[in-house]
């Protein structure tokens, strides 16, 4: 590949994880600026330069100002970016402009974009080689989680009709599994290539021991992701958790994530715990100490992360057979448990069988983990974007 600015990466990233990859005082710049996480670009980054190919994020922020920290092999830019409403009236256009300018400036072999927002816009308008990475199934989601809302359904709008606008302007995109390709292929009549090359799955930190006992702590506890939409369906975990009841005595149930008024009152009287929204980090280490087995009721997902995590964290997952990528992120039920998501008798059903045959899901978690390490490890799929990336900037 190229010598300099080699690889762009635009879309949202997490700037306390990849300060540690820059300069003391270039990170000190930009380690208080509060950005959405975006692990997948984060984890490309890290392996980009640790392969030695030289590398550039882009991505926004609302407390940010124009900043470019050049630094070798990894460069960081920053800039500022508006709220929802701006998103809606014009598809933050002062943002788009500011990524283009970036571009014209790096002048990168192949320029990466990531989601369907101001970045994919932005390099949808990009004369040099790009491809873009699809994480969502769009209208899937927006079907299942849209809240009544004005600036919700105006903003739910705009990434609709941001989504076709972009799609018709790249001709290579990458799709995280193969649920999120034949999506594309039916609903957007997509036909440019596609690849699928799926989400890096690190190895979790090496500080984080998985304990050898069951229960980790004394007592069975499950996790669970909630969220203030439909999409993660966190009330079948609470439900058949409360039907579970006396059969599995002093078991608990955390929440993280958001979660709506009445799911909190139910806390403050069973044995449900609401953890919040935690940085990852903390998600991780909930994960390895304290939760047993992880509950994924979600009705939909393009691959499922967390799912994997779960899985290396020692916790045998509970999911849906018919949740998007799901199935096929557990090996069709060798490395997870796959159960219609929307019976509450079937999910209460099935957390009582895992607690009650703990050797027989223990030896899923062993080939759930060997099957991340097979098709997830970072080595894996950076293989595969920069073949991809050759073969795109070579045509």
């Amino acid at each position: 590949m190229g010598s300099s600015g080699e690889v762009a990466l635009v879309g949202h990233f997490d700037t306390s994880a990849i300060a540690g990859l820059l300069p003391v005082e270039l990170a000190a710049r930009i380690i208080s600026i509060k950005t959405e996480i975006g692990v997948p670009m984060e984890t490309l980054a890290a392996e980009f330069i640790h392969r030695g190919i030289s590398t550039t994020l882009i991505g926004g922020a609302q407390e940010s100002e124009n900043i470019f920290l050049r630094s070798t092999p990894l460069s960081v830019a920053l800039y500022p970016k508006r709220g929802g409403w701006s998103f809606v009236r014009s598809g933050l256009q002062k943002e788009r402009k500011a990524i283009l300018e970036l571009l014209r400036e790096i002048q990168p072999y192949i320029t990466h974009a990531h989601w369907t927002m101001e970045g994919g816009r932005a390099v949808a308008d990009w004369n040099g080689p790009k491809v873009l990475t699809i994480h969502d199934a769009a209208w899937e989601c927006a079907r299942l989680g849209l809240i009544p809302r004005p600036l919700s359904m105006a903003y739910t709008a705009r990434w609709l009709a941001d989504t076709a606008t972009i799609l018709r302007r790249f001709d290579h995109i990458i799709a995280v599994s193969p649920y999120v390709e034949t999506y594309l292929r039916l609903r957007h009549r997509y036909r440019g290539e596609i690849r699928v090359i799926p989400n890096a799955i690190l190895d979790l930190p090496r500080d984080l021991i998985v304990p050898s006992i069951f229960p980790k702590t004394g007592a069975v506890t499950f996790g669970v992701c909630g969220s203030l939409h439909q999409i993660k369906n966190v009330y079948t975990a609470v439900e058949a958790f409360r039907k579970l009841g006396l059969s599995v005595p002093g078991s608990r149930l955390l929440i993280f994530g958001e979660c709506d008024v009445s799911v909190q009152d139910q806390g403050k009287s069973e044995r449900i715990e609401l953890r919040g929204r935690v940085p990852h980090r903390e998600l991780l280490r909930s994960l390895v100490e304290e939760v047993d087995i992880w509950l994924h009721p979600s009705r939909i997902e393009s691959h499922g992360i967390v799912i994997c995590e779960a899985i290396q964290a020692g916790c045998p997952v509970i999911a849906g057979k018919n949740s998007g990528a799901v199935s096929w992120t557990l090996e069709y039920g060798r490395a997870g448990i796959l159960v219609d998501i929307e019976s509450i008798d079937e999910v209460s059903a099935a957390m009582r069988r895992t607690v009650l045959e703990r050797d027989a899901y223990n030896d899923m978690v062993d080939y759930g983990r060997e099957h991340i390490r097979t098709m997830f490890s970072v080595e894996r799929t950076t293989g595969m974007h920069l073949k991809y990336y050759r073969d795109i900037a070579g045509r």
